[in-house]
Parts: structure tokens; C-alpha cells; sequence
């Protein structure tokens, strides 16, 4: 007995260590639930043409329910927040790189839901939802720097949903059908639904970005599911993108910039090429992505 205690201490031991060795040597961990910081997003419904609104979410003030202390998270749209005015989106607490969040104010009695998970492995849960019947698994991960500090960005999959992207002490940066602290998977089987998508997270201190959309790529790609040299051939011309189409599999294409923004999305008829319009665009790099019920392809392309 004492040999299998041994062995199994051992095994823990170097796991751990093969862990810590792959942090960058001069890494600390940023948390997610901090005062100070304003998250804001932009959302549309129903893909309809009137545009994006714009929302704000921050954690401001404490509570306790059964015994657990909890950061209480608002979402509001004025200019300036004021807790007395913005909506209570919900709580939220972080331990040990976990985040759990309780969002429904009436129901606090119900569990908490871990929303992100920074300490996953490959392979491992790094986010739920829907109460937490549905896992995210982290496939892959890597470390950005983002204001002269390394932090761990995941890359993420979940079933019918392609990828996700999530780095540590900023929340998911794609297009999602929730916030900041009720993360919901961009589900291709509602494509006309509600979207969100993270545009800056702001520090209210000094006034400094630690992501904007408009500028930031960190997005980045993952071999196998958004590889940059995915094979998709795309050709513009007379203010279009054709792609080329090998597969009867893929269901839905969208077209976002490198933050996320979703720009046009429709499904896949075409059995040979895709037309994706871009009149009235922008000059800049975007992403065209091919998504089917097996996962997805991307590519960026230049407008």
C-alpha cells in the first residue's frame, strides 16, 4: 500500500512540475474578479441592421451568501457607473485561477457555475454553462503579453460551437451568447440570436487599456481548429470574397474582424464557392470562418 502511496505522490509531484515548467519564468497570475476594471462589450440581436449597443460590466462591492464572500458584478450603459442605477448581473468569486458565478439575483440559492477555469489542461473543463450541465474542454493554450505581462490565453472547444478563446483576467474575447460572468458558447443552432462580443476591457485607475479590439490580435489560432494555413481557398474580386467549398459538412461561414466582431454570417448552400459580400467594409485584416458539426476552419484575409 505504501508503494502505490508512494508512486502516486511521486506521479503528482512530477506532473506538477511539468506544469509550473511550462509557465514563462517571469509569469503572475492576473485575476478576473478585481475592482477597478470596466469590461465593455457590443451586442446585437436578431442580427438585425440597426448596428451593435454597447454595454458595461465591472465588480464593485462584497457579499456574503451561505458563508461564501462574493464580488457583486453590474452591467450598465451610461457613461459613468453607479451601482445605484446599473443593473446586478450577478456574483462572482475566484480561487485558486477559478472563477464560479452565481447570475441569477433572485435564485442565489441555486449552485454556483464555474465560468472559467485559467488552471486547465489540455483536454481538461475550463468553462460550463446551462447551470452547468455543459462542459467547455481547453484543447490547446499559450501565453500573450498584454502591457508587458505574460498572461495564459486557452483555447477552447465545445460541440456545435467551434472555438471559443478566453485570456486570463480579460473572459472570452469571440463572439459569445452571454457576458462576462454567464458565458454561453456562439452556438451555430441559433444564429440569429442575441451576440456579444468583448471590445475593451479598461483599467479605471489610469485609464489604460488592457485590450482593445480594434487594435489587439489575440485571438491567434490553433492547429487543427483555426490553423492561419487552413487550406480554405479564398479569391476577391468586385467587392467580394469567394471561398472554395471541399466539403457537403460545413453549415455556417461567417466573416469578423481579428476582434471578434462578427460582420456577416450566413449558411452554406453552395457546393463549389461561397460568395461573402464586402462592400462598404472597412480596409483591414478579417476572418472568414467555415464552422460544420465536427468543428471549424479559418483563414485571415485582407480587405
Amino acid at each position: 500500500m505504501k508503494r502505490f502511496t508512494l508512486f502516486f505522490a511521486v506521479a503528482s509531484l512530477l506532473w506538477c512540475l511539468a506544469a509550473w515548467a511550462e509557465e514563462p519564468e517571469d509569469y503572475e497570475y492576473v485575476p478576473l474578479v478585481r475592482e477597478g476594471i470596466e469590461w465593455t462589450y457590443a451586442a446585437v440581436y436578431h442580427m438585425t441592421d440597426d448596428g451593435p449597443s454597447y454595454f458595461h460590466m465591472q465588480f464593485y462591492g462584497d457579499t456574503v451568501v451561505d458563508g461564501i464572500t462574493y464580488k457583486k458584478c453590474y452591467e450598465y450603459q451610461d457613461s459613468e457607473f453607479d451601482p445605484n442605477k446599473a443593473k446586478l448581473a450577478g456574483l462572482a468569486r475566484e480561487e485558486n485561477k477559478a472563477v464560479y458565478s452565481k447570475v441569477n439575483p433572485e435564485l442565489y440559492k441555486e449552485s454556483e457555475v464555474l465560468v472559467y477555469n485559467y488552471g486547465a489542461g489540455v483536454n481538461e473543463t475550463f468553462s460550463t454553462y446551462d447551470l452547468g450541465y455543459i462542459n467547455i474542454s481547453a484543447v490547446d493554450f499559450d501565453y500573450v503579453t498584454i502591457n508587458g505581462k505574460k498572461r495564459k490565453r486557452i483555447f477552447c472547444y465545445e460541440d456545435n460551437a467551434g472555438q471559443d478563446i478566453a485570456v486570463e483576467g480579460l473572459g472570452f474575447l469571440a463572439t459569445i451568447m452571454g457576458n462576462l460572468i454567464d458565458v454561453r458558447p456562439n452556438n451555430i443552432a441559433c444564429s440569429d440570436c442575441y451576440r456579444a462580443w468583448l471590445m475593451y476591457v479598461k483599467n479605471l485607475s489610469d485609464g489604460t487599456y488592457e485590450y482593445n479590439a480594434d487594435v489587439d490580435d489575440l485571438l491567434g489560432s490553433v492547429e487543427g481548429l483555426t490553423a492561419e494555413e487552413s487550406g480554405l481557398r479564398i479569391r476577391k474580386e468586385d467587392g467580394k470574397l469567394y471561398v472554395g467549398i471541399d466539403c457537403d459538412c460545413y453549415r455556417i461561414a461567417e466573416l469578423t474582424t481579428v476582434g471578434g466582431m462578427q460582420v456577416w454570417s450566413g449558411s452554406v448552400t453552395a457546393t463549389d464557392e461561397l460568395e461573402i459580400p464586402t462592400d462598404g467594409l472597412a480596409s483591414g485584416v478579417y476572418i472568414v470562418t467555415l464552422r460544420s458539426d465536427f468543428g471549424s476552419v479559418s483563414e485571415k484575409v485582407v480587405l
